[in-house]
C-alpha cells in the first residue's frame, strides 16, 4: 500500500513512448528495446542512430507503449524464443490510453458502438473502465479545443498542429476535442447512468526512438527516428503523414500566391437543408480560416 500523502508529491515521467517492438517505430529506425528505454528513463546513456543520448534527471517513472498491430511478429524477429503472439503477462493489466482525437474525424467520441449501435450503459462502463486516461497533448498537437471551438478562449490557439488537416482527410469538428467530450460525458452519465469519458488529462510524446521524455532542447534529436531526426528534415519534411513543418507550409502558400493562412476545415452543428455526407451525424462542413497576423511569423 502506498501511503496517502496530504501534499501531494508531483511526480514525472513518460506514459507514450514506442521502442523496437512496435512496427511503425522499427521501419522509423528505432533499435532500441522496451530494457533499453527503462535503463534511458533511469538516466544510462543508449545510442540512437549512432548518437549517445542521456536524459538530463531520471524520470519517476515510465511506461512503454506498443502498437499492437503485429506485435507478435515483430517480438518473433528480435527475440527468437518469441511465441509469435501476444500473451499477456502473469498478473499485468492492459490499459488504453487514446491520443489525437484532434485528428480521428470524429471516431473517438462517436455517440455509437463499433457495431453502430447507440451507446448504452454497459458499453459507458466498460469504456469508463479500460480508459481511464486520455493523452490531451503531445508532439501532433493539443486535443483538448482550438478557437474555432472555444473562440472566447484566449488559450484555445496553442500547439493545433492545424496541418493534420493535410493528411488523410482529417479535419477538426467540435467533437473531436476533449472539452466537448468531457462536457458530454456528463449528459450521458445524466441518461445513462455513467459516464464513458470520465478522463484523467495527461501529456506524452509519441517519442518512436525508445527515449522517454526526451525532449531536451538544446540537443534535441526528433522524436520520429529518420523522419525528423535533423532540423532540416523538422523544418521542411512531415511526419509519417501527420504534420508538416513550417517551411513547406510556407511554400504552399507562396505557390498559391495566397495570404499565410492555415487552413482549418471544421464541422459545426446546424440543420442542414439538404442531405449531406454528415447529415446522419447532425453536421454540415464548413471552412474556417486561421488568419495569422503580421507580427506572427512562421520561420
Amino acid at each position: 500500500m502506498v501511503p496517502e500523502n496530504p501534499i501531494k508529491n508531483a511526480y514525472f515521467g513518460e506514459t507514450h513512448v514506442y521502442t523496437s517492438f512496435s512496427l511503425d517505430a522499427f521501419i522509423g529506425s528505432a533499435r532500441l528495446t522496451p530494457s533499453d528505454a527503462y535503463r534511458f528513463a533511469k538516466g544510462q546513456p543508449v545510442s540512437v542512430n549512432n548518437v549517445q543520448r542521456r536524459i538530463g534527471r531520471p524520470l519517476d517513472f515510465a511506461a512503454i507503449s506498443v502498437h499492437a498491430e503485429f506485435l507478435g511478429e515483430m517480438l518473433s524477429t528480435q527475440i527468437p524464443s518469441a511465441p509469435g503472439h501476444y500473451q499477456e503477462a502473469a498478473g499485468s493489466t492492459p490499459l488504453a490510453i487514446p491520443h489525437n482525437s484532434n485528428g480521428s474525424k470524429g471516431l473517438m467520441f462517436e455517440p455509437i458502438d463499433n457495431a453502430g449501435n447507440p451507446i448504452t450503459r454497459e458499453y459507458a462502463e466498460r469504456r469508463a473502465k479500460w480508459e481511464p486516461l486520455i493523452e490531451m497533448m503531445q508532439i501532433k498537437g493539443n486535443s483538448e479545443t482550438h478557437p474555432g471551438v472555444s473562440p472566447n478562449d484566449e488559450f484555445a490557439n496553442f500547439v493545433n498542429a492545424e496541418s493534420i488537416a493535410a493528411f488523410s482527410e482529417r479535419f477538426f469538428r467540435t467533437d473531436g476535442f476533449v472539452r466537448w467530450a468531457a462536457t458530454k460525458g456528463l449528459d450521458y452519465e445524466q441518461k445513462l447512468g455513467a459516464n464513458p469519458w470520465k478522463l484523467g488529462f495527461i501529456g506524452g510524446t509519441d517519442n518512436h526512438n525508445g527515449t522517454p521524455s526526451d525532449v531536451d532542447e538544446a540537443t534535441y534529436n526528433g522524436s520520429h527516428g529518420v523522419a525528423d531526426g535533423t532540423i532540416e528534415q523538422r523544418r521542411e519534411g512531415e511526419i509519417d503523414g501527420w504534420l508538416l513543418g513550417p517551411t513547406p507550409t510556407r511554400a504552399r502558400s507562396q505557390a498559391s500566391g495566397r495570404p499565410r493562412t492555415h487552413l482549418v476545415r471544421f464541422l459545426t452543428r446546424c440543420k442542414a437543408a439538404k442531405p449531406s455526407p454528415h447529415q446522419a451525424l447532425g453536421y454540415s462542413r464548413v471552412s474556417l480560416a486561421v488568419q495569422y497576423s503580421k507580427a506572427t511569423t512562421i520561420p
